[in-house]
């Protein structure tokens, strides 16, 4: 893929597997990897594949705010746990 970002990879290998879906556990952030979590969130979105964020920490949200990820994301997407989230995608899609 020459001449191309990384995020454009990621978008094509999620596009080819058919994911609808992405799930993060975020961990330390810093401003390069929010910004560049805006543009993917953004970009998934227009590709209708959602992303979902579990354990955000109260810290780590306030800086998904500031960045203008959160509202990229939504609030609906985020949940406590990994399983909650899990649970909530796969109960939605009926299992799949």
């Amino acid at each position: 893929m020459p001449g191309k970002t990384g995020r454009f990879g990621i978008l094509e290998q999620l596009r080819a597997d058919g994911i609808t879906y992405m799930f993060g556990n975020p961990g330390t952030v810093e401003q390069g990897f929010l910004d560049a979590l805006l543009d993917v969130t953004n970009d998934l979105r227009r590709d209708e594949i959602a992303l979902v964020v579990a354990r955000l920490r109260t810290r780590m949200e306030r800086q998904f705010e500031d960045a203008g990820v959160l509202d990229a994301i939504g609030r609906a997407h985020l949940y406590p746990t990994v399983h909650a989230a899990v649970d909530a995608y796969t109960s939605r899609d009926g299992g799949s």
